[in-house]
């Protein structure tokens, strides 16, 4: 066995963030005939699903008819029931009522007058009563609520002998009216929108929200109104502009306050208008909302989020047309997030009603504009919002960790995802790093797609079925998905069949040709002995029927051990192809150079291979990356492994380390993303039986960072890539939700501030076995503490760079003799950097270099002797990153001259958001004498709460200040200050509740 500790150049290090996650469009489904129809009000169900109330003409008996649809959790219809006359008829809420049945409140217009329609509707869809209050005049439902008391209470609105007065009726269980109340003055047009009943001071009231008219200005202002349990009026307020104003919803806040939401006229503008008042009435703050991109918006619903923010609806005008108009404020009510959605006919969408189903997941109903070229019309539209990109009906569907479903492509955050739902293979693509991501597209019928880009950054899509088959689709251009190809039919019970999921990559054309697609398989069939082999076919990319097959491994018999769960990567420093698999319970390796066949390397990872499944291979620059799990022992859980070594070395020398640490917790399914982050499924502490939460991991010895944080909930199968530019690092996870149909594909966005990747190029010198990168030296020290190539007079080496990227190189100065030596770093002969280092102390100098020297692909980097008894060159570290706006001017900038040594500190934080105990560590490299540290922390006002001076290098904060007072939940800052480098470092901290 070979094991070594992983080792990187850290600097700062200090934890990951997760993005305030703005929500996916999950889907997008609309109902109705071709007449017209719409959805006004909209409540997630007890069973998962979604009762929505409106109207249709499309269905109708008469003009419009009440239209009542009860769907499950993809929005699929169970039921739905029209309730009207031959005249207009609309319904304008629902609700579930504690019988599980529900509640419809709108207008009912059979004698041309129009009365309040109520109707009891049962579970099942039928109704249990109907109920058409006429009180003398013309009346409508707005809103209901299922009171204290088991009754229901109504506010709408009432003509006559007034233009138009706010009307609230109450009703018993069985819509019988016990009372009514109007509120306006005469000669007033108002109106109710909405009702909440309250409970306050060990009473019950209702809280009422509605438009008023102003008589004194001819306008209209939002209307605020308290009563008692029997209706009186305790107060009323009103909020206004001198304009036509409206108030759509109320409902009280956590601080026993409310929210309304409307629409503002203002300044000529219109906004979504959120207005926050205290207990009282009174106003506390207001907000006028709208995407800076539109011209007008409006506001229906408003509903508090259990983070004490607000989660708004309503439409708002792009150019000429409107499209839904999700906000999110937090409890001052500034924007978090916002977003317009549009159905894709590029025509008006509108969002009248919005539910909230769990944390950051919302469903909205309204209306969306069809059919523009003939009779015009519009259907009813619900939209499902969440953190998950889609549910489906498969336990399986990204399963497993060795057939990639998520993929980057270089230089963006363009993401490509596969997964299955109802027996199809489904492709997604987001162009904003997961941010926003397009529907579902079906692109085949099969189980275990896996993906890979070919160099033109175009998906290639891989995938079994229950036969045992081989399929393949590519997309060929931006628009246009190939022929489904099935490279492979067992199509007689006798032949083999894929045994397990494929795993795909794809090496770049040739000058004159085109891409190579690599596709490994394991094949296995019972009949006249249990036939198995590993199997690689490969084709150029468009001509994926002309394929040939390789066998890296294969054997026949009763005795011989089963092959399964391949994984392929290939390298992009050197297009090298490298596989791994299990035979039976042992993790092996294979490799296959350019121009040459398979080489199978076989068991390379010790006993730490053995016992062992579920592998997964990865290369970033030189270094091949394989993890796995392993079992200790029977009686101990899986472990997650991670091994590595240079993709140019034949044999292969491994090098691995237990990377969970964690004997006593199942670790399942790892998956590596860019040599960095190490992302698995594993248990929390104590172990639960279908509990799983996604992880990852940077360093063995560092805190697992928990990415899924969904609690109680089984989170598996996760899927990983990473980016990193100059000043940020970003991890991109999607993993499946849930035990359970639905489940869930969930995504999460982290941001890991910052880091040191592990070099993209290395170069190890001051061996007898030169650096591949080497190309001229006069000899070498391995005796000294940091081995070196010497020269005389110079020493050369050479370095691929692939063009289109930034690079960064560390170089490392030693020598043992005496004095301070001086030598020249130059590149490519047209840059130098000066170092200069003493006996027994290593120099280290950093810098950027030049996107120019690199064009040709290529870079050379001499150490030139200046003084000294010659040039020596330790390690050099080649880091890559992709270019970022932000990173404009550092990419551009001057480079230093000079370099000299500074006292690094290395600062882990975690778990952040905390609750009780917040684990913070540090290290220091090279802390002399004299050299002091600070740990500080803040509050939001900027007062100092806890200081630790020179403290040990792991602390424990627990969330008290400095007098032993535990602090309330909320952000902090934490704030080190290097005294060597002048350079202060501070980090946003969460605590919750």
């Amino acid at each position: 066995m070979r094991t070594l500790r992983f080792i990187f150049f850290v600097s700062i290090i200090i934890g990951a963030i997760a993005f305030a996650q703005e929500p996916n469009v999950v889907w997008q489904k609309t109902y109705g005939g071709n007449m017209g129809d719409k959805g006004y009000s909209i409540q997630a169900t007890q069973d998962g699903g979604f009762i929505i109330a409106g109207s249709t003409y499309s269905f109708g008996a008469g003009n419009t008819d009440i239209y009542l649809i009860k769907t499950d959790a993809f929005g699929n219809v169970e039921w739905q029931r029209t309730f009207g006359s031959a005249n207009y008829d609309e319904a304008w809420s629902v609700i579930q009522t504690s019988d599980l049945g529900y509640v419809v409140t709108g207008s009912y217009d059979e004698d041309g007058a129009g009365d309040i329609y109520l109707i009891k509707i049962a579970q099942n869809g039928n109704p249990q009563w109907v109920k058409e209050i006429n009180l003398g005049f013309q009346e409508w439902g707005q809103s209901v609520i299922e009171t204290a008391d088991g009754g229901f209470a109504i506010v709408g609105g009432q003509v006559g002998p007034d233009p138009g007065q706010v009307l609230l009726v109450k009703a018993d269980n069985l819509g019988n009216v016990t009372w009514t109340k109007t509120y306006g003055l005469t000669n007033q047009i108002d109106c109710g929108f909405c009702i909440q009943q309250v409970y306050e001071n060990y009473e019950y009231k209702f809280v009422i929200a509605g438009s008023v008219y102003n008589p004194n200005t001819t306008s209209r202002d939002v209307w605020l109104l308290k009563t008692d349990e029997y209706g009186n009026l305790l107060w009323e307020k009103r909020f206004g502009y001198n304009d036509w104003d409206d108030g759509k919803y109320v409902t009280k806040t956590n601080d026993q306050g409310y929210i309304l939401c409307g629409t503002v006229r203002y300044a000529g503008a219109i906004f979504l208008w959120l207005i926050k008042t205290d207990v009282q009435g009174n106003l506390v703050w207001e907000k006028k909302l709208r995407p800076t991109t539109t011209s007008a918006a409006r506001g229906y619903i408003v509903k508090q989020r259990g983070d004490g923010g607000y989660i708004a609806v309503g439409e708002a005008m792009l150019t000429t047309n409107w499209d839904v108009y999700i906000v999110k404020v937090n409890s001052r009510g500034n924007i978090e997030w916002q977003k317009t959605i549009d159905y894709g006919n590029n025509y008006d969408d509108h969002g009248y009603s919005l539910d909230i189903i769990a944390n950051n997941e919302y469903i909205i109903a309204g209306a969306t504009f069809l059919n523009p070229y003939g009779p015009p019309y519009y259907d009813l539209y619900l939209v499902k919002l969440g953190p998950m990109l889609n549910d489906t009906d498969d336990p399986l569907s990204l399963a497993y960790n060795g057939n990639r479903h998520l993929v980057r492509e270089p230089n963006t955050e363009h993401l490509h995802l596969v997964y299955t739902r109802m027996d199809s293979v489904i492709y997604q693509y987001s162009s904003d790093g997961g941010i926003n991501w397009t529907l579902p597209l079906a692109i085949g019928e099969g189980k275990f797609p896996a993906i890979a880009l070919s160099s033109s950054n175009l998906p290639s899509v891989t995938w079994t079925d229950d036969a045992g088959g081989l399929w393949y689709r590519r997309k060929i251009n931006e628009t246009q998905w190939s022929d489904i190809y099935h490279l492979y039919d067992p199509w007689a019970y006798w032949l083999p069949r894929l045994n397990s999921p494929p795993s795909i990559a794809i090496t770049p054309y040739a000058p004159g040709d085109s891409d190579s697609v690599h596709i490994i398989t394991t094949l296995r069939t019972p009949v006249n002995g249990p036939f198995n082999t590993v199997r690689v076919y490969s084709f150029r990319i468009s001509q994926p029927m002309a394929y040939s097959i390789s066998e890296i491994e294969g054997g026949a018999g009763p005795t011989d051990p089963i092959r399964y769960n391949p994984s392929i990567a290939r390298s992009s420093f050197n297009n090298s192809l490298h596989a791994v698999w299990q035979r039976a319970d042992t993790i092996c390796y294979a490799t296959r150079q350019v121009g040459q066949q398979w080489q199978n390397w076989g068991w390379r990872f010790g006993t730490e291979g053995l016992q062992s499944a579920h592998p997964f291979v990865e290369c970033y620059g030189d270094m091949v990356y394989v993890v796995w799990e392993h079992k200790g022992a029977p009686w101990l859980m899986e472990d997650v492994y991670k091994g590595w070594t240079r993709s140019d070395i034949q044999p292969p020398n491994f090098y691995w380390d237990n990377l969970s640490r964690t004997p006593d917790l199942p670790s399942r399914m790892p998956v590596n993303a860019s040599g960095t982050f190490t992302v698995y499924a594993e248990m929390p502490s104590p172990p639960l039986d279908t509990w799983y939460e996604v992880y990852y991991k940077v360093h063995p010895d560092d805190e697992r960072y928990n990415i899924s944080q969904t609690l109680e909930e089984r989170s598996y199968y996760p899927h990983s890539v990473a980016r990193f530019t100059s000043s940020r690092t970003y991890l991109y996870t999607a993993w499946l939700e849930g035990s359970g149909i639905p489940y869930e594909i969930r995504f999460k966005k982290l941001q890991y501030i910052p880091t040191e990747l592990p070099a993209y190029l290395t170069s190890v010198n001051g061996n007898e076995i030169p650096s591949p990168y080497l190309v001229q030296r006069d000899s070498f020290i391995s005796t000294w503490q940091i081995p070196v190539d010497i020269g005389y007079q110079t020493i050369t080496y050479r370095f691929p760079l692939e063009p289109g990227y930034r690079y960064k190189i560390k170089v490392i100065a030693y020598h043992e003799s005496s004095g301070q030596w001086r030598e020249w770093v130059k590149i490519d002969n047209k840059l130098r950097h000066l170092i200069k280092y003493n006996a027994y102390k290593p120099e280290t100098l950093e810098f950027w270099i030049p996107p120019a020297f690199y064009k040709d692909g290529k870079i050379d980097v001499v150490f030139e002797r200046i003084s000294g008894d010659f040039a020596t060159a330790g390690s050099i570290y080649i880091y890559q990153y992709e270019y970022e706006e932000e990173a404009t001017e550092l990419a551009s900038g001057p480079m230093a001259q000079e370099s000299h040594t500074l006292n690094n500190i290395g600062l882990a934080i975690f778990p952040n958001p905390f609750r009780d105990k917040l684990n913070i560590r540090y290290t220091i490299s090279d802390a002399g004498q004299g050299f002091s540290l600070a740990i500080k922390i803040y509050d939001v006002s900027g007062r100092l709460i806890k200081q630790f001076n020179n403290p040990s290098e792991k602390i424990i904060w627990d969330g008290r200040d400095e007098y032993g007072r535990k602090v309330t939940p909320g952000v902090y800052f934490l704030k080190v200050d290097n005294p060597d480098t002048k350079q202060t470092f501070t980090h946003k901290l969460i605590k919750l509740e």
